[in-house]
């Protein structure tokens, strides 16, 4: 009966007329929803995904709200992104003419990236070089956003089944409940990962959002989610993930914005042994340069416990995973950008045969039309 009332009152928030609602781009969401941001991590071992999102390749078509392109909320093509990001963002400093005045648009990205340890492994590790072509389709109107994308990954034999077609579904609205209160809501449905998202299970995602406005230059949201994760090649990955989590924005004068949260995450597998519990700190920083350059850097710490999985010693396996990023946007025009970004993550392990340091650049380029 909640699960109901949940979702009759998320869908009412995306689609109740309010003359002053406002769409959710992204983050106004993510340094990078690719180069950062939590495509979640599968909770298994050996090859396991990190939450993060394609290191460099900006999700086209929207703003980003200062993720290290690259998420958090789970992630293979490397980058610092953030899974729960509201809506599609891009690293693009500013919105396109053609944005601005007409509500469908349509960008086309390219991304080649280098990732040092493409697996994930403390041994046996293979350095690979990729590719990954992107189509965005984007509709915006008072109510909200919709989005499709279609990503052709392009990876060699020993980077697995990451050689691909995926594609990305996301809608995402929001209405005013007073003056400093709105209520964000967004869906979304990814088969195969997204262009951004290095975890390859389909997921299929509610997310409703509270913002509260302090003043000009101060925001508070507080965030849910219910994910369900389904594994093709892999049943006892599949799960039900749930989390909550609070984000503080602050602005400055010049474009500058620094962002900080916290988020608590619980994993039920079909398999017991991927059942765990994650916490996540993270916080990001955005520096514009100039009207047409801007620097973002990234810093998440995901401390996770697994609830059943026990090492030979009898204790439960525990990993902290760091995750250091940055990434620099040059607009060249008003509708083609350039992204290169930088991701490392370290992951610490009490099992000995799980921890690894892995190394990801990338650059994208992207236009809009």
């Amino acid at each position: 009966m909640m699960n109901r009332v949940l979702v009759t009152a998320t869908l009412f928030s995306i689609f109740a007329p309010a003359a002053m609602a406002r769409p959710i781009i992204a983050a106004e969401e993510a340094a990078q929803d690719t180069l950062k941001k939590d495509a979640p991590q599968n909770g298994t071992s050996g090859n396991e995904s990190t939450d993060n999102q394609t290191l460099g390749q900006p999700a086209p078509g929207a703003q980003q709200n200062g993720e290290i392109a690259g998420v958090d909320s789970g992630s293979s093509e490397p980058g610092p992104a953030r899974s729960d990001a509201p809506a599609p963002a891009t690293e693009t400093g500013t919105t396109s003419k053609k944005t601005k005045e007409q509500p469908l648009t349509f960008d086309l990205s390219y991304t080649h990236l280098f990732d040092s340890n493409i697996n994930q492994e403390k041994n046996h590790i293979d350095a690979v070089n990729a590719n990954v072509l992107g189509l965005r389709i984007n509709y915006r109107q008072p109510w909200g956003e919709a989005s499709y994308e279609v990503g052709r990954h392009f990876y060699p034999a020993v980077a697995g089944n990451r050689d691909r077609l995926s594609h990305n579904f996301r809608l995402a609205g929001g209405r005013p409940l007073s003056k400093r209160l709105t209520l964000e809501t967004v869906g979304e449905i990814s088969l195969k990962g997204s262009t951004e998202d290095r975890d390859l299970s389909d997921q299929y995602v509610l997310s409703p959002r509270l913002e509260y406005r302090l003043n000009s230059e101060n925001r508070l949201r507080l965030l849910a989610a219910y994910r369900i994760r389904r594994y093709p090649d892999d049943a006892e990955r599949n799960a039900l993930n749930r989390y909550v989590g609070l984000e503080y924005q602050r602005r400055f004068q010049g474009g500058r914005r620094l962002e900080v949260g916290y988020r608590f995450e619980t994993n039920r597998a079909r398999g017991a042994r991927n059942d765990y519990r994650r916490q996540t700190f993270s916080a990001d920083y955005i520096l514009p340069l100039s009207p047409r350059d801007r620097l973002t850097f990234e810093a998440t710490y995901r401390p996770r416990r697994y609830i059943s999985r026990r090492l030979d010693s009898g204790a439960l396996r525990r990993d902290r995973n760091i995750i250091l990023g940055a990434s620099y946007l040059r607009t060249l025009r008003s509708d083609l950008d350039f992204l290169l970004g930088y991701r490392f993550e370290k992951r610490n392990s009490n099992d000995p045969r799980r921890g690894f340091n892995e190394h990801t650049l990338a650059g994208t380029v992207t236009y809009h039309f």
